[in-house]
């Protein structure tokens, strides 16, 4: 997760969570479809994988 962000522009932060459900914080601006992108590349998954919820720190 923390490679694929950083590909993708960002400044990853911190990992929490278990294998069924993960949460990256990070910092920059980063397009969510290039970093879903970059994360089945190099995680070699599908893109049905993976569920994505994307929020501002504020509102989470």
């Amino acid at each position: 997760m923390k490679k694929a962000m950083v590909e993708s522009g960002g400044q990853p932060g911190e990992v929490t969570g278990n294998n069924a459900a993960r949460t990256l914080t990070y910092t920059g601006v980063v397009n969510h479809t290039v970093y879903e992108n970059k994360l089945i590349e190099i995680a070699k998954g599908k893109r049905t994988s993976w569920n994505f919820v994307w929020a501002d720190a504020r509102a989470a």
